[in-house]
This record gives structure tokens, sequence and C-alpha cells, in this order.
């Protein structure tokens, strides 16, 4: 069984989320990233952005990332 669960795993894995920090989103990102997954999160609000990275390094400790301000 524990081989079968590789196939579905998404560590190291990138992954691109729109609407990263409303709902649904927000619940998945934070999955992704406890999970390994390289999460790429694309959002409107620069303000809840911020937000979101500042708990995604605390939740990972990882302060490696790419703050692309595309707007």
């Amino acid at each position: 069984m524990e081989k079968n669960l590789e196939l579905f795993s998404v560590k190291n894995k990138v992954i691109v989320v729109t609407g990263g920090t409303g709902g649904i989103g927000r619940g998945l990102v934070k999955g992704l990233a406890e999970s390994g997954a390289k999460v790429a999160m694309l959002s409107t609000n620069e303000a809840k952005s911020k937000e979101m990275e500042s708990e995604l390094r605390e939740q990972t400790g990882d302060d490696e990332h790419d703050d692309d301000d595309a707007g």
C-alpha cells in the first residue's frame, strides 16, 4: 500500500494555486506546502499574500522563496 501512496506524493513537485489566499485556496496551499510541495501562490490581494507567505515560512521553516510581484 505504501508504494501506491508514493504515486500521489507531491514532495518537491511545483504546484501553482490560483486564489491562494481565499478559503479553499489557502487550505490547499498550506496542505501542499506541509506535504513538501514547492507552491506558487497567485492572488490579487498583496496584503493577504504577504500574510500567507509569513504563515508558510513559519509552518515549513523554509526561507527559500521567490517573491515575484507581477503587478
